[in-house]
């Protein structure tokens, strides 16, 4: 418990080392976080944007919170939210300089990004189609289009970067994070997070029980995808330590 606070409620689990936030920043940031080396280099080079005093007011922000935040013993990784417009601000700044500074580094760096990008395209694919499919079993025209779509977007990002058409790529980029994130935030999210408010309010039964169970048995390593696998088993657990009437 936190020293001076009284009352069972109280809990420590909040309170975390002055590093904690820099993996969660770099988790609550992505995919975007992987501009961030621009970003620090582009620092470094202008020494915090010298004789630029409104882009050095923005990294100040930045720093000064980012500071402020790790110092204090009690976090949660929200707190990193009033800091992602900045973030993707320097980030951007470093990056439309860079483009204009050395595009020829930037073009001969752009098959090697449209990789990356088409690989996490695929995966956020993947991501969304196996919930579709094998968790909700919803109808396969509904997945198929999905899974279709992102295959065509990570195909048509692995061909702009091949052939270093920029704006073609970030285009495309957009419409699969747009996409993606979506269909992630608006229905994936919102599920998991039903289950979980059931299984903390002790719950008898869950949504879709019989076939979460199903999967906690045959493919426990999609739970654990979803991060569902300790509530299911706690939910399993607790049900057969109650006595059945």
């Amino acid at each position: 418990n936190p020293a001076g606070v009284p009352g069972e409620d109280a809990s420590a689990r909040h309170y975390d080392w002055p590093h904690f936030y820099v993996k969660e920043l770099a988790l609550i940031a992505v995919p975007i976080v992987a501009l961030a080396p621009l970003m620090l280099a582009r620092l470094i080079q202008t020494r915090v944007y010298r004789a630029e005093p409104r882009k050095r007011f923005l990294a100040f922000v930045f720093l000064t919170l980012f500071v402020a935040w790790s110092i204090l013993p009690k976090k949660q990784r929200h707190y990193m939210v009033p800091l992602l417009p900045v973030f993707a601000t320097l980030m951007a700044e470093a990056t439309l300089a860079y483009w204009a500074q050395r595009r020829a580094l930037v073009e001969k760096l752009m098959p090697a990004f449209a990789v990356i990008a088409a690989l996490g395209a695929i995966a956020g694919g993947a991501y969304v189609g196996i919930w579709m499919i094998k968790v909700r079993a919803l109808p396969q025209y509904m997945s198929g289009g999905v899974l279709i779509a992102m295959a065509l977007l990570a195909l048509g990002m692995l061909v702009a970067g091949l052939q270093r058409r920029a704006l073609t790529f970030v285009a495309l980029g957009f419409v699969t994070l747009v996409l993606s994130f979506g269909a992630t935030f608006g229905f994936v999210r919102p599920w998991e997070d039903t289950i979980r408010g059931a299984v903390d309010d002790e719950a008898t039964a869950l949504p879709d029980e019989a076939r979460l169970v199903a999967l906690s048995r045959d493919a426990p390593w999609i739970l654990k995808l979803y991060g569902l696998g300790d509530d299911i088993r706690e939910h399993a657990e607790r049900n057969r330590t109650v006595p059945r009437k």
